[in-house]
């Protein structure tokens, strides 16, 4: 008889859990819809699943990790104390527990979120790409000779189209000026 998988969904908090916490009520909500689809799905399988939502503690997932011994942990997680830029800290924490995990590890990760280092590595390796610049905060925005309008202004470090908006876009020189004496560029 094939052993049953015991499967960890680690996911994002919304505030501080504790380790059993019942979250039944917050996964019938549109905002939990993922984390609970994946609870169905695994249950479905026949597979001992149970979950975990973190906020601001690490120490729940070592606690879960010894006291449920998952044969392997579903992650969800996107972010940490509401910064999305801690995500790849929760991966190498699973790396350094040697907890087998789905998705991407710690450092793949780190490079896919920062725009100007994953074009330069698709570049590399002769992906094309669209002609990009990183301008640092507080350098001289002077419009590159290889980049044409239109041209699309993104934060580098941004997921998915947090950050973009209409006023990202520059189709001329004289939408450029109106921008930047707007200030729109500069993001906290």
């Amino acid at each position: 008889m094939k052993k049953k998988l015991k499967v960890l969904v680690l996911f994002d908090g919304i505030s501080p859990t504790k380790i059993d916490q019942d979250l039944s009520k917050e996964m019938k909500t549109e905002d939990w819809k993922t984390e609970a689809n994946v609870m169905a799905a695994l249950g479905t399988l026949s597979y001992t699943a149970e979950h975990l939502a973190i906020f601001d503690d690490l120490d729940l997932v070592r606690q879960k990790l010894e006291t449920f011994a998952p044969d392997i942990l579903f992650n969800l997680v996107e972010q940490f104390k509401n910064n999305p830029g801690f995500d790849q800290n929760i991966v190498s924490l699973l790396e350094m527990q040697g907890v087998p995990f789905t998705g991407c590890g710690a450092t793949g990760l780190t490079l896919c979120k920062h725009k100007g280092i994953s074009k330069k590595i698709l570049s590399y390796h002769r992906i094309h790409v669209p002609n990009f610049v990183v301008i640092s905060r507080g350098q001289r925005i002077a419009r590159p000779k290889q980049l044409k309008f239109p041209i699309l202004v993104k934060p580098v470090k941004e997921e998915a189209s947090y950050g973009i908006s209409q006023a990202c876009s520059l189709y001329s020189r004289e939408t450029r000026r109106r921008r930047d004496r707007r200030g729109i560029h500069r993001r906290p």
